[in-house]
């Protein structure tokens, strides 16, 4: 009897174990890989918007006819817009490398810098290079996350 249950039920109910807990696992590891899939293609899809947003500004500075109550109030809507997408990428910063972190808070306060100084800060060309380059880091390293070269 107890060769029986130490030779088959033992070892039978081990492995039903051992593959429960890897089905488990997976579907977790799935689970969250989908996640952060999300995450990151939500977060790139913002990052691409406040980007246009900030051409856009930079298009109304470079233009003489622009009435200035227009640009303050798209100012302040970019500058607003660029917060809620920092926001965002802090409530799930826990899906991300302390490099990824590090790059996104740069490039952030970059950005934030040049909206709320003067206007001439948009124009300045080694700001808007630096920040377009840390864009494309990012986005190389989101590439990275994904899996996709």
């Amino acid at each position: 009897m107890y060769q029986v249950f130490f030779n088959v039920i033992l070892p039978a109910l081990v492995s039903a174990l051992v593959a429960w807990f890897l089905f488990k696992y997976k579907f977790t590891f799935k689970k969250l890989y989908l996640e952060r899939e999300k995450i990151i293609k939500e977060l790139l899809k913002r990052i691409n918007k406040r980007y246009e947003e900030i051409i856009e500004l930079k298009g109304l500075i470079n233009r003489e006819n622009t009435d200035r109550e227009v640009y303050k109030a798209k100012l302040a809507k970019t500058a607003k817009n660029l917060h809620l997408t920092r926001r965002y990428f802090e409530d799930n910063s826990i899906y991300f490398s302390e490099e990824i972190i590090t790059k996104f808070q740069k490039l952030y306060a970059r950005l934030q810098a040049s909206l709320t100084s003067s206007g001439d800060a948009l124009i300045d060309h080694d700001i808007w290079k630096e920040a377009r380059q840390m864009r494309e880091d990012l986005e190389k390293e989101f590439r990275k996350l994904l899996g996709v070269k």
